[in-house]
């Protein structure tokens, strides 16, 4: 069920998370473990978020990793979700979302928040379509431009229902 305020939510049984290991990649030499982050966003508390919750669980991000912003405007500026989100991410995780859309809806919103995950030594990672953004300068070009037809496709939904009225 979706909550009926705006607060983002964990999913998971309430329980502190788990200290289960989703991965691992070499550091200097080291062994360190990394963990894959959900992010799922609903504009209104109508829509249902279970799609992009089940595709972050078939990809390999534990229930308890996924935090579901439910009834947020991905144009907001003040995104209480994406702060719970940005806690516990440390260098070499992921961050997985079903969609590059759910995480903002103006090129300059998804390019910022991408560049501090990026800068804080996270991946980011979209399952539709599948493309992994590092910070290199080849996947921030990519991310420009999907992010950039992502804000005219709604910009330009927003006129024609606007023209209909």
């Amino acid at each position: 069920m979706i909550p009926r305020y705006r607060r983002a939510t964990k999913v998971g049984s309430g329980k502190p998370p788990s200290t289960t290991v989703s991965g691992t990649t070499a550091h200097d030499r080291h062994m360190t473990t990394f963990r894959a982050h959900g992010f799922v966003r609903t504009s209104t508390d109508r829509q249902a978020f279970d799609r992009q919750v089940d595709a972050l669980l078939a990809a390999g991000v534990d229930r308890e990793h996924i935090v579901i912003e439910a009834g947020v405007s991905g144009q907001a500026t003040k995104r209480q979700g994406l702060d719970e989100l940005m806690l516990p991410v440390r260098p070499g995780d992921a961050v997985l979302v079903a969609e590059l859309s759910r995480l903002g809806r103006s090129t300059r919103q998804v390019l910022e928040l991408v560049s501090r995950l990026t800068e804080a030594g996270c991946t980011v990672r979209s399952l539709q379509p599948s493309l992994v953004f590092d910070g290199s300068p080849v996947s921030t070009l990519l991310l420009t431009l999907l992010a950039a037809v992502a804000e005219l496709e709604v910009e330009t939904l927003r006129g024609s229902s606007h023209s209909r009225v």
